[in-house]
């Protein structure tokens, strides 16, 4: 049986992220060792993906409104966490794709597990989605929920 003990799960409080989390809850329950880390970003609206390969951004100059739903993802992700499973909680903001590759590949994860579509600003508006380019940019095993 293959054995996974750090286990990185973004979360953006979609139905499919929920899933993810569960699928990802399932497994650190039935290993001995294994714990999770939830990864919730704030989307840099500044950053769009052009295709599942390379990330182009359009304004550098900053936004008259900020959107900042990472630690309300947190908290939502936090509920769905029985006691005594293993768990540290992350907010970073930027591009998704990049920000995973870069956690996944970087801090040494086993595995991914993440939902297919997410909430994003952009996802599913251009070529490309943040599934994809993981995929495409972690070195570890990816498990994509449905």
């Amino acid at each position: 049986m293959l054995h996974f003990k750090k286990i990185l799960v973004p979360f953006d409080g979609s139905n499919h992220a929920k899933k993810a989390l569960t699928q990802a809850i399932d497994l650190v329950q039935n290993s001995e060792d294994a714990e999770l880390c939830i990864l919730a970003i704030n989307e840099d609206v500044t950053a769009v993906a052009v295709n599942n390969l390379e990330r182009v951004y359009i304004n550098p100059q900053p936004t008259l409104s900020k959107y900042d739903p990472a630690n309300d993802y947190i908290a939502m992700a936090k509920k769905m966490i029985p006691e005594g499973i293993k768990a540290n909680y992350v907010v970073k903001t930027g591009d998704a794709g990049i920000l995973i590759e870069d956690m996944a590949n970087h801090e040494h994860f086993d595995l991914v597990i993440m939902g297919s579509r997410g909430l994003g600003i952009f996802t599913g508006l251009l070529l490309g989605s943040v599934s994809n380019y993981t995929l495409s940019h972690v070195e570890c095993p990816v498990f994509i929920i449905k």
